[in-house]
């Protein structure tokens, strides 16, 4: 592997005899057990470098498993004696992150725990405040870090305070935070991502995940990761691996992506980048080398940075899907987001996408400093069009630690604690110029708009099980052409992401519970509610096509249910939006999860740390097939 002794050079190295045992967790990453997640590959790499480095690691991949949280920990750890656990995440995932170190500690109270990711690097102190179980947090990229700390360990030689990019707690329990550390400049000498260790593969056997759908239901799409950094400092963003932007040499890549390819037989990838086209003449000759292996790969880029050339490099390469962060179509809200481009560069963007034939696909977020209705409704107003011939979905901007938002948020008394927010799953808040009337009619616009979907006619649905929960794909003709059509992966309530008829390129709306016979629903649906009331958590924008499908969901003792204090009070088709604390106060016994999305992970796990235990957790897709009790 190229590199590898510079790397060692740079770490202290023992060998396995004077190791301790490491054990790194992945966390439940996956919305359900027939789904892809984006693999996190912080852990991976982590893992890799502490093997490199000479010392006994073990990995455990909480994603696909069937077993308790207690039970996997318990064997892992007590089969392999472990000294160290390490684990990481997102700020998203905090609940997850929590439940593995309070259950890792409840089976031994020795053991040594670690936390990295944008959890902890976001705001490092109400991080480590919040998880309460972490002792050391990895602030910042950590392949370098973790070894001179578990060095620390094993020699009892190192003062951790002289441990560039850790947070720590010293004897009189005070939080202390190191030196930054710089970021690694050359990534080419880094060891290759331990994937096998964390079973990689088992991805590959489920159904890509919503924002990965890029015709990509009959691949094996991989998820890959090639350069690192992001040299922008959007408001609403938080960079953890640093602003600085790094690159590895195309001899560096190709030499893993032939092993890749070869090991994993995949014929489509994402990249997980943050900036895929910052170097024109890097992605001209990675273009030229990635063109002979036939696979299809997508890529994340900013709409100033493509021009028309690009595009037809791109295509000609396999590049099946670009995707811009298109976040606001209103030039105060980007100027005040620091996106440093126009609307009309956006624009300019997506037409050369649609000229030349390729597929596009974006995001909105609503709710910036400086948001008002009048500049969320010009946003609508273009995204009423173009969604008609591209796929762009809308969110509202949530302010992570580490954000620029946050901080802003917290100046001004919209964050009141940090350590709180982040136990409450960072909940959307409105730090915006919106009052609540206009959330309420941007969310009405956002699901008339969205309402309006095109139906398939003289359409044959098809449900199939793929593990325990069902794929939908559809046969009917287009109601622009008049061709017909097949479309796979589809999902009840949310429309399938980029889909465009491969006759006439019209982007197509399309939800498999148009053609759906009701009563498998209301059958279950009445099961549930003979048991006790019911809620559906969260209350995506699809939820209205529930309600306008069935008069069961109009039932008193209905709930819709969702963390965000800005949906709170709204309503979907008349239905007010509650806060979960109304699964305690209408004793609620069954919670429905109509998340297609990791944040499902987050939402069951916040259930089962908050209520009782009787509460029955299904996902939206089982009531429509055959429903089991108990699931979660």
């Amino acid at each position: 592997m190229n590199n590898l002794d510079e790397f060692l050079r740079l770490v202290p190295c023992t060998n396995s005899t004077d190791s301790l045992n490491y054990l790194l967790v992945m966390p439940n990453f996956a919305a359900n057990n027939n789904e892809q997640y984006i693999f996190p590959y912080g852990l991976a790499y982590i893992s890799s470098a502490l093997k490199a480095s000479g010392r006994n690691v073990f990995t455990l991949n909480l994603n696909y498993k069937d077993k308790s949280l207690y039970d996997l920990l318990k064997e892992a750890i007590i089969a392999h004696n472990i000294d160290v656990l390490m684990t990481g995440a997102l700020s998203a995932f905090y609940s997850s992150v929590y439940e593995i170190l309070k259950t890792a500690k409840m089976i031994n109270p020795e053991l040594i725990t670690i936390v990295g990711g944008g959890l902890i690097s976001g705001d490092p102190i109400p991080a480590m405040t919040a998880l309460q179980y972490s002792d050391y947090g990895v602030i910042g990229e950590g392949e370098i870090t973790v070894c001179e700390l578990c060095n620390s360990f094993e020699t009892k030689t190192t003062n951790v305070a002289n441990i560039a990019g850790i947070i720590y707690k010293d004897d009189g329990h005070n939080f202390k935070i190191t030196p930054v550390r710089p970021a690694i400049a050359n990534i080419d000498i880094l060891p290759w991502p331990d994937l096998e260790g964390f079973h990689y593969d088992e991805i590959f056997s489920r159904r890509p995940a919503e924002n990965l759908t890029f015709d990509a239901s009959k691949k094996r799409t991989a998820i890959l990761l090639c350069n690192r950094g992001c040299p922008f400092n959007c408001t609403f963003c938080f960079h953890t691996t640093s602003r600085k932007y790094r690159k590895r040499s195309l001899d560096s890549f190709f030499e893993e992506f032939d092993y890749l390819v070869k090991r994993y037989s995949f014929d489509s990838f994402y990249f997980e980048d943050e900036l895929f086209t910052a170097d024109p003449e890097w992605v001209k000759g990675f273009c030229e080398r990635i063109k002979p292996y036939g696979v299809n790969f997508s890529a994340v880029t900013r709409a100033d940075m493509i021009t028309e050339d690009m595009i037809l490099l791109l295509k000609d390469a396999g590049c099946t899907l670009i995707t811009f962060g298109i976040e606001s179509l209103n030039n105060d809200v980007l100027k005040s987001m620091k996106k440093h481009i126009t609307a009309e560069q956006i624009i300019d963007g997506i037409q050369l996408c649609l000229k030349n034939h390729m597929p596009f696909t974006g995001n909105l977020i609503f709710g910036d400093q400086i948001e008002t209705f009048e500049t969320a409704h010009t946003t609508l107003q273009t995204w009423r069009v173009l969604r008609k011939i591209v796929h762009i979905d809308t969110h509202w901007i949530i302010p992570y630690p580490g954000s620029d938002d946050y901080y802003y948020a917290i100046k001004n008394g919209y964050i009141k604690d940090p350590v709180q927010y982040l136990k409450d799953g960072c909940p959307q808040i409105n730090f915006s110029k919106l009052s609540d009337a206009d959330i309420n009619k941007i969310l009405q616009l956002i699901e008339e708009y969205t309402n309006e979907r095109d139906l398939l006619t003289d359409a044959t649905l098809n449900i199939k099980r793929a593990g325990a929960f069902p794929v939908y794909s559809i046969l009917g003709i287009c109601p622009y052409c008049g061709e017909r059509i097949a479309v796979d992966g589809l999902q009840l309530i949310r429309k399938l992401s980029v889909y465009r008829c491969p006759s006439c390129d019209h982007n197509l709306n399309l939800y498999a519970i148009d053609y759906i016979d009701k009563l498998i629903f209301e059958n279950n649906l009445t099961r549930f509610l003979e048991n006790g009331p019911t809620a559906f958590w969260p209350a995506v924008n699809g939820i209205n096509k529930l309600i306008d499908y069935s008069e069961l969901m109009n039932s008193s003792m209905v709930f819709l249910v969702d963390s965000s204090i800005d949906k709170q009070g709204s309503f979907f088709s008349g239905k007010v939006v509650s806060a979960p604390d109304i699964i305690r106060a209408e004793k609620v016994k069954t919670v429905i999860v109509t998340a297609t999305t990791n944040v499902s992970v987050s939402i069951v796990t916040y259930i089962r740390n908050n209520f009782d235990d009787g509460i029955q957790i299904v996902h939206l897709d089982e009531i429509f097939t055959e429903v089991q009790n108990g699931r979660d």
